[in-house]
C-alpha cells in the first residue's frame, strides 16, 4: 500500500501533520498506522500545526511550574547523550551522569521553568546534585499531557553562573 499526500495523527498526545515525503517506512493495519521518519523527532514536531504550546512564561499545560509533578525521570534514550556532553562539544565539559541529573531533576528546592525549545514541549530544571557535587540544568518533556509526574529526559548540563546565583537566591544550598 502507498501513502500519498498528507496524512493526520499524533505525537506526544499533539495534533501531526506529515507529508508523505517525510517516510521512510509505514506499517498499515485497520485503522492504526505506524510511521517511521526520515527526520528525528524535533524536526517532527516542528511540523505540528493549530496547536497550543504548553510551556508559558508562568505555567505548563495549565499547571504552574511550581506545581508541576515531577515524580520519575525516564533516561533510557538520552543517557550515553548526557555522559558524552565534552565529547560532542570537541571541549572540556562536564559530563553528567544520569544518576546525578534525576537527582537534581527531584530536587524539592530545584526551579521549574519553561525549557526555551522551539517546539514549547520541554521544562527546565535547576537543580542540585549531591551525588556531583554540581548545580545542574536538566531539559525534560512529559510522558502525557498533562504531565502527571513521569517525565522523558531530553538534555542535562553543569548550571551556568546566573542559573546557580538564582537557584541559591531562591533558597537552595550551595
Amino acid at each position: 500500500m502507498s501513502l500519498r499526500g498528507i496524512g493526520c495523527g499524533s505525537f506526544l498526545g499533539r495534533r501531526l501533520v506529515v507529508t508523505a515525503d517525510q517516510l521512510t517506512e509505514a506499517d498499515v493495519s485497520g485503522r492504526n498506522v505506524a510511521i517511521r521518519l526520515k527526520w528525528c523527532a524535533y524536526d517532527v514536531r516542528s511540523t505540528i500545526s493549530d496547536v497550543a504550546r504548553p510551556a508559558g512564561p508562568t505555567e505548563y499545560d495549565g499547571i504552574p511550574y511550581g506545581e508541576l509533578p515531577i515524580e520519575e525521570v525516564d533516561w533510557t534514550h538520552r543517557a550515553d547523550y548526557i555522559r558524552t556532553r565534552s565529547l560532542r562539544k570537541g571541549r572540556p565539559e562536564f559530563d553528567v551522569e544520569p544518576e546525578w541529573a534525576t537527582q537534581a531533576a527531584l530536587d524539592p528546592k530545584g526551579l521549574v521553568g519553561d525549557g526555551r525549545s522551539e517546539s514549547g514541549e520541554t521544562i527546565r530544571v535547576v537543580g542540585r546534585s549531591v551525588l556531583a557535587k554540581e548545580v545542574l540544568t536538566v531539559l525534560l518533556l512529559p510522558k502525557e499531557h498533562p504531565p502527571a509526574g513521569d517525565w522523558w529526559d531530553v538534555n542535562a548540563w553543569k548550571a551556568n553562573n546566573g542559573e546557580r546565583r538564582e537557584y541559591e537566591d531562591q533558597g537552595g544550598q550551595q
